[in-house]
């Protein structure tokens, strides 16, 4: 079973509304999600989250603190998905 290091950006504006995007990718494509994808090798879980806000939403946002980490094994793609949530507020302009 191969390992899928994964981060995401929960991003919160200053109304407290939560960012969403809608994914365009196996699993579940069509769905609501927070931005997110794989950590690149030799990439920091916190980088990654940042880079994958920036490229799914075109926002740059700034780290507040670290959500956690979740593991959940995946039987149908044979992989093991471990993600951080970073929870980010926009940058000001």
């Amino acid at each position: 079973m191969r390992t899928i290091l994964a981060a995401s950006g929960v991003v919160i504006d200053k109304n407290d509304r939560l960012l969403l995007v809608v994914r365009t990718k196996d699993p579940e494509t069509g769905s609501w999600t927070v931005p997110g994808g794989c950590v690149e090798p030799g990439e920091t879980f916190e980088h990654a989250a940042a880079r994958e806000v920036l490229e799914e939403t075109a926002s740059s946002s700034r780290l507040s603190t670290n959500f956690g980490r979740s593991h959940s094994p995946q039987a149908r793609t044979r992989c093991t998905r471990f993600t951080t949530s970073w929870p980010y507020r926009p940058a000001a302009p």
